[in-house]
C-alpha cells in the first residue's frame, strides 16, 4: 500500500476518537472551594508529569521496536499501520500533556482572581478555558489526552502481539 493509504487510516482513526469524545455528556460545574481547586491543580500536575514520562517511554519503545533489526521489519501492512497509528496517537497525547502542564499556572491565576465565598462553581477548574479565552476546556483536553494515550498504547500492544504471533 502507498503511504497515503496509511495516512488516510490514521486521519480516520483521529476522526473516530474525536467523534466518540463528542458524544460524551456535557459536564456540569461542581461546587468546590479555592483549596479544592488548588489541590486539583496539584493532582493534575502530578498526573500530567507522570503520563508524559510514560508517553515518552512509549515513543522510545516504539522507536526501538521499529528500528531494531531483530524486532520489527515493517514489511507487512498491519505492522506499518499499527506502528504509524501508535506513533501518531502517542505523539499527539504528548502534545496534549504539554498543553495541560502549560495551562496550570493560568488556572491557578484564575482561581486566585475570584473573590467568592467559601464554595462556588467558579472554582471548578475542569470547566475553565484551557488557555486564554478559548472554548477548549481543561477537562476536555484531559479527556482527549486519555483517549489518545489509550488508543496509542493499544495500537502498540496489538503491534507487539501481532509481531510475536507472526514470528512463532
Amino acid at each position: 500500500m502507498e503511504w497515503y493509504c496509511y495516512l488516510l487510516g490514521i486521519v480516520l482513526s483521529f476522526a473516530i476518537v474525536f467523534t466518540l469524545i463528542s458524544f460524551l455528556p456535557s459536564p456540569k460545574k461542581y461546587i468546590t472551594s479555592r483549596d479544592g481547586a488548588m489541590q486539583a491543580i496539584g493532582l493534575i500536575q502530578e498526573w500530567a508529569k507522570w503520563v508524559s514520562g510514560i508517553q515518552t517511554l512509549s515513543i522510545g519503545g516504539l522507536a526501538w521496536f521499529a528500528f531494531d533489526d531483530h524486532c520489527l521489519t515493517l514489511n507487512h501492512c498491519p505492522e506499518k499501520f499499527l506502528a504509524l497509528l501508535a506513533f501518531a496517537m502517542i505523539g499527539s497525547a504528548i502534545f496534549c500533556s504539554a498543553w495541560i502542564l502549560s495551562s496550570l499556572p493560568l488556572q491557578a491565576m484564575k482561581i486566585h482572581n475570584h473573590l467568592l465565598g467559601a464554595f462556588s462553581p467558579e472554582y471548578d477548574i475542569y470547566e475553565k478555558s484551557l488557555l486564554g479565552n478559548s472554548k477548549l476546556t481543561l477537562g476536555y483536553c484531559l479527556t482527549v489526552n486519555h483517549w489518545l494515550w489509550g488508543v496509542g498504547l493499544g495500537s502498540f500492544g496489538i503491534l507487539v502481539i501481532y509481531h510475536l504471533l507472526r514470528t512463532i
